[in-house]
């Protein structure tokens, strides 16, 4: 699964992000004879070989994209998904099928690594075992590609053209078409927030105290929590972007009631006893 960590003031959540409208199949035998193995891609009948065993793909989400990308032809209206085999169950031959939606026609490296990474989670998971992969908005460019300059571009061409029709065609002419294919993209996924996905902030605070920021463990939670606090101020930049565009914020999920409630118990725990 890929995740996006965001800190929110007092509380750090972990949103889950997956594509729409999955379909899947599972406990599927293992069937060499037919060339479908695990962890495996099939775009239309063509089996994408290379990908077996080849840690290169496993760890380069954008060149994943771009081999699934070269093998799909984008006239041909009947294909709709590709499909994507998890590795095997434990002590067994059966692994899982995934079908999931083409990568977008246009290259893009923000769209294309998120698109890699969300396959290759599936890929190289084991169907009771899911592979955790963190998404870092900063590390794949976003910053970049929805700054402050292209933000208030972006006010000044809203005050001038309020047909958000115009409005699209002028930001592209304008050269930021990417920007556009990104949120689209976005907009497009699935996003979830489970109950053990939300943390008090200040409980990574007191074990990074503990574990010491300068052991292995201690770096590796400080740039957990550097990751949660950036991905938030891009979080931010995007639903502006969106607002400016589309004229209504981001349909990413909230906490549930419930989860509230947890929530509320958790900060009124930590303030008594502080």
């Amino acid at each position: 699964m890929l995740q996006l960590p965001m800190t929110i003031k007092d509380i750090t959540v972990n949103v889950t992000i997956n594509f729409n409208n999955i379909t899947v199949e599972k406990d599927k035998l293992d069937s060499r004879a037919i060339g479908l193995e695990a962890s495996d891609v099939v775009v239309d009948r063509t089996n994408i070989k290379s990908l077996r065993n080849d840690e290169y793909y496993s760890k380069n989400h954008q060149a994943l994209t771009n081999i699934i990308r070269k093998n799909i032809n984008y006239s041909n209206r009947t294909l709709t998904n590709i499909k994507v085999t998890t590795k095997k169950y434990k002590d067994s031959d059966f692994y899982d099928v995934y079908y999931l939606p083409l990568p977008p026609f246009a290259t893009n490296p923000i769209t294309d690594y998120i698109y890699g990474a969300l396959v290759n989670s599936i890929r190289l998971s084991t169907p009771d075992l899911e592979k955790k992969v963190y998404l870092d908005l900063h590390k794949v460019g976003f910053d970049n590609l929805i700054s402050k300059d292209f933000l208030n571009h972006l006010l000044t061409l809203k005050n001038n053209f309020l047909d958000p029709y115009i409005l699209e065609e002028k930001i592209r002419k304008d050269g930021y078409g990417s920007q556009l294919e990104v949120l689209d993209f976005l907009n497009s996924l699935n996003y979830e927030i489970d109950n053990d996905d939300f943390i008090v902030t200040s409980e990574i605070d007191n074990v990074i105290n503990f574990l010491s920021r300068d052991s292995k463990e201690g770096r590796k939670l400080a740039n957990y929590k550097n990751m949660a606090m950036s991905n938030y101020e891009s979080y931010l930049a995007l639903g502006t972007f969106n607002n400016i565009v589309y004229n209504r914020p981001l349909a990413w999920p909230s906490l549930s009631l419930d989860q509230q409630k947890t929530l509320r118990l958790k900060l009124n725990s930590k303030r008594n006893v502080a």
